[in-house]
């Protein structure tokens, strides 16, 4: 049986922690006022400011961790949680305000305050304070931007940060943290896209989505993917792929991509391929099946109509194949692999679909090319044997019509 979620404790959240992470707040609040009054009234030196943001920020960690040895532990956690605040804002403000550190200084220091964070969250665990370290992460790289597309140090920092959130996740079994990290993924790579995807940017953006849909589908795949996956867990793995069928179809309109088939035709079935595993690893999630290839059809009959041509019949066939085999194969075996096999006849639609986009080549008059017929007789023989397997003779009879 699925285990029972554990009851909140309201008298204990509203008078004990609710309170104290308000007095944290108060305390982050104060120390903000205090620095913004000084600034005004020029009471003491920028340096002797930044100089007293550190020194308290530093001073609260401490103090948490001293507390939690003596069983403060909410006390603690919101010191912690309040340092790790002051922290951020006086690494941004020493970039930003008074220009102190440069670039690469403060996103040193700023990574640095992100994993002691990420530590003392596990070590004290205080899931207030990976909360904090998480979108202190995330929004290290915007506050810092230069405005100059650098991807490898931008992306590898994103990586680096989710992987220690999915193994806080693992570790402690906080399944919101996975989520909240896929949200920050993709705005970061929705940002980027937005900002400097250009023809060159091609290869990029395919390595960035490869990089990133993996270490999460992963922690699914290990880390929850069987009958019981925590919910939270699934819809971070779904979120990165979907991801990736938007941006293929923020790019299907682009030049670009005519001359570039493999590159669009890898960037749809990646996203594909990432949700036909999560299928396949929990046939409960059968409707990804679906979805993925009604996203995917869209995207090749989209990418057909305005860029098919000679020059790229031969690679626009064989993803018509692929497609075609793949989304008649997959809603078969994910049926029989439910522990009460279902009826897979809805499968059958999935063949007459790709014969469907068969039609694009005759339509531009490229269908005198032998292999348009060849591709389209083995789709035609897969409908007709899909049919047979699943026992259904309208499908039979469409796929022959078809042919």
């Amino acid at each position: 049986p699925a285990p029972v979620p554990a009851r909140i404790d309201w008298e204990q959240f509203l008078g004990v922690k609710l309170f104290a992470w308000l007095g944290g707040f108060a305390l982050f609040l104060a120390a903000a006022f205090f620095v913004k009054y000084s600034f005004d009234n020029n009471l003491i030196s920028p340096a002797l400011r930044v100089a007293a943001g550190f020194a308290g920020g530093l001073g609260l960690l401490v103090g948490g961790v001293v507390l939690r040895k003596r069983d403060y532990q909410v006390t603690s956690q919101t010191l912690c949680a309040t340092g790790v605040v002051i922290l951020y804002a006086t690494s941004f403000a020493c970039h930003s305000f008074y220009d102190f550190t440069g670039v690469t200084t403060t996103f040193v220091i700023m990574t640095l305050v992100t994993a002691a964070a990420f530590a003392l969250a596990v070590r004290m665990d205080a899931r207030v304070v990976a909360v904090l370290g998480l979108v202190g992460g995330f929004l290290t790289p915007p506050m810092l931007s230069t405005g100059v597309d650098q991807p490898l140090a931008l992306f590898g920092y994103i990586l680096l940060l989710d992987l220690g959130l999915l193994a806080i996740t693992w570790r402690k079994g906080w399944h919101f943290l996975a989520l909240l990290g896929a949200i920050g993924t993709v705005l970061t790579q929705v940002a980027w896209f937005a900002a400097f995807m250009a023809p060159g940017k091609a290869a990029t953006l395919l390595a960035i989505v490869a990089v990133f849909n993996l270490p999460f589908l992963l922690l699914f795949w290990r880390g929850g993917g069987g009958q019981h996956a925590h919910p939270l867990i699934t819809w971070a793995a779904a979120m990165v792929p979907l991801v990736t069928f938007g941006f293929g179809l923020g790019v299907v309109t682009e030049s670009f991509v005519a001359v570039r088939p493999v590159w669009f035709f890898t960037l749809v079935f990646l996203g594909d391929v990432c949700w036909l595993a999560m299928a396949w690893k929990q046939p409960g999630l059968r409707g990804l099946v679906a979805a993925g290839g009604g996203l995917t059809f869209t995207l090749l009959g989209g990418w057909s109509g305005m860029h098919l041509s000679d020059a790229n019949l031969g690679w626009t066939l064989a993803a018509f194949l692929l497609f075609g085999v793949l989304h008649s194969v997959a809603p078969l075996v994910v049926a029989m692999r439910e522990p009460k096999p279902r009826s897979a006849v809805w499968a059958n639609l999935f063949p007459a679909l790709t014969l469907l986009l068969f039609l694009l080549p005759l339509a531009r008059h490229l269908g005198l090319s032998g292999g348009v017929w060849v591709t389209a007789f083995l789709v035609s023989a897969l409908g007709i044997l899909l049919a047979l397997v699943t026992g259904s003779l309208p499908a039979m009879a469409i796929s022959i019509v078809l042919a």
